[in-house]
């Protein structure tokens, strides 16, 4: 849901917090309500009992400690309610008030508050409210029903505001809540209720995806019907001109500088107002949506999603270096070279490497006739190049050199025969048609192996690129043999008859291997 221009996000709240932030200046609530359209609710109270008091008692409207109504000078009600949940201040009179422990009022004399009990107070949140609307336009909105009292809720700058409405009594309450769902002028409001006395409005329920999805295909059934028995000329351009811009029927993406439909913002409300984002979440989530405006050639979109994503801050040199070399880039297409120069410098004060900068900048540089300054950019940027690369070799150098001494590492614990130069059999892959090596699983640190299996007899091969060091010869068999070899044509090699050997290179023999044994225990026999 929207408000103006702005995405709405609602948070659950109890009722003592709704409570506490609506009684927050009774005061300042009384001269609201002595203002808007029920100003004379205190008076027409005093009035029907105000006079009963006066013919009772002479004309004084007392009321003992518990209420009373004075037409001269009513005392203002500062302190809770009483045990009798009586509303006012204490009367001047004695105890010659009759029905003091059950009349109740309130003053209209300025400056006095009404406070009623939690048990009776019908408030109800009020969400959607334009930012422009007032009390007017809230009164105007529960017509016929006439609030009580109206507040609004002080939010932080930028912030929709939040109001509340209290009504009289349950049936007024219960028809306000007609309203819910209706619209102020644009705008879509919803009622929540805030009191809760077994009687909660069905509405209070969050709806499902399924009801969401229903009410949404409700309102565009209804659309095409009324649209069908609309007479000619009903709908101006202007409504289809409208519904074009919205994201559901939107085939192009908007002008540079256009303004966005209310829906659309609502959209980049969503994706943006999420306080739980990092200020790299925000920059990276900024960089993508201005590369979608590049990739669309809106540059000026993109410069603003760019210069956006710079406002964040963030600790990664990285994305900041590529936010100003792309806002580069996009000012570049615009012609506006200077700015272009600019970013690109920026971009390098960010990251020194950075190859793109160097490029757009030398690429200004000649827009700009700076032909000598073209000419520093280029052999700048070969010579951060050069370094750069030989800086990511060493990188990959050391990576391996590390990944290979985890994996000798992981070897020699398993008391596995290593020649005396291991490397050159272990990681020397281009031995290997396959280009297969041992492998150290960082998760579990299990090892897997590559494994040719020899048949002389036919001179044929099988080679496993992956044997892990648990799994049982017979298991690696049956797979391999589940059908008949090619080339076994007399049908000799089947998971009975197969025997399997390997070569002790001390003794230059051959050894039986039982098929029950895994082939970590198989590496780990002498020879």
């Amino acid at each position: 849901m929207n408000m103006g221009h702005r995405y709405i996000e609602v948070f659950k709240s109890t009722y003592a917090e709704a409570r506490a932030s609506i009684m927050n200046d009774t005061q300042s609530m009384a001269r609201q309500r002595g203002s808007g359209p029920n100003q004379n609710y205190g008076q027409q109270r005093q009035e029907n009992f105000g006079g009963y008091g006066r013919s009772m008692s002479g004309g004084s409207s007392g009321g003992g400690n518990n209420s009373g109504y004075n037409n001269n000078s009513m005392n203002q009600y500062d302190g809770p309610p009483q045990n009798n949940y009586n509303y006012g201040g204490n009367g001047n009179g004695g105890n010659n008030y009759p029905m003091n422990n059950q009349m109740s009022g309130t003053s209209n004399s300025s400056g006095g508050a009404m406070k009623r009990p939690m048990a009776v107070s019908f408030t109800m949140k009020i969400r959607g409210v334009p930012f422009e609307a007032g009390e007017k336009e809230v009164f105007e909105f529960f017509s016929p029903v006439v609030p009580i009292r109206l507040e609004q809720e002080n939010t932080p700058r930028g912030k929709p505001p939040i109001w509340y409405a209290e009504f009289g009594s349950r049936e007024e309450a219960t028809e306000a809540l007609t309203f819910h769902k209706k619209y102020m002028g644009t705008r879509y409001i919803e009622l929540l209720p805030l009191y809760d006395d077994g009687n909660r409005s069905k509405m209070m329920a969050t709806p499902t995806p399924e009801e969401l999805d229903r009410q949404l295909d409700e309102f565009i059934d209804k659309l095409v019907e009324d649209k069908d028995h609309l007479p000619a000329g009903e709908l101006d351009d202007a409504f289809w001109k409208d519904l074009e811009r919205h994201p559901f029927f939107l085939k192009e993406m908007p002008d540079d500088g256009a303004e966005l439909h209310p829906a659309m913002e609502a959209l980049q409300a969503l994706k943006w107002d999420d306080d739980d984002d990092t200020p790299l979440d925000k920059a990276n989530k900024y960089k993508e949506e201005g590369n979608k405006y590049y990739e669309y050639k809106k540059y000026r979109n993109a410069i603003i999603a760019y210069t956006e994503g710079i406002k964040q801050r963030c600790s990664d040199p990285t994305i900041n270096a590529i936010l100003f070399c792309n806002r580069a880039t996009a000012n570049f297409y615009l012609g506006n070279y200077r700015s272009a120069l600019r970013d690109c410098v920026l971009s390098r004060k960010c990251k020194s490497d950075h190859l793109k900068a160097f490029i757009k900048g030398a690429e200004a540089c000649m827009k700009l006739e700076k032909y000598k300054d073209v000419q520093i950019w280029c052999s700048t940027g070969l010579t951060k190049e050069k370094e750069r690369n030989e800086r990511k070799q060493q990188g990959r150098e050391r990576k391996q050199k590390s990944e290979h001494t985890k994996v000798l590492n992981a070897i020699r614990q398993r008391n596995i025969h290593l020649e005396e130069d291991p490397t050159i059999d272990i990681f020397n892959i281009s031995t290997n048609p396959a280009g297969s090596c041992v492998q150290l699983n960082e998760s579990d640190q299990t090892l897997t192996f590559p494994v040719v299996f020899l048949y002389p007899e036919y001179a044929q091969t099988d080679y496993i690129k992956e044997f892990h060091e648990n799994t049982k010869l017979i298991d690696q068999l049956s797979v391999m043999f589940e059908s008949r070899a090619p080339w076994d044509e007399e049908g000799k090699y089947t998971l009975n008859q197969i025997g399997i050997y390997y070569e002790d290179q001390n003794k230059h023999e051959l050894k039986t291997v039982s098929s029950d044994k895994t082939l970590l225990e198989v590496l780990q026999l002498p020879g």
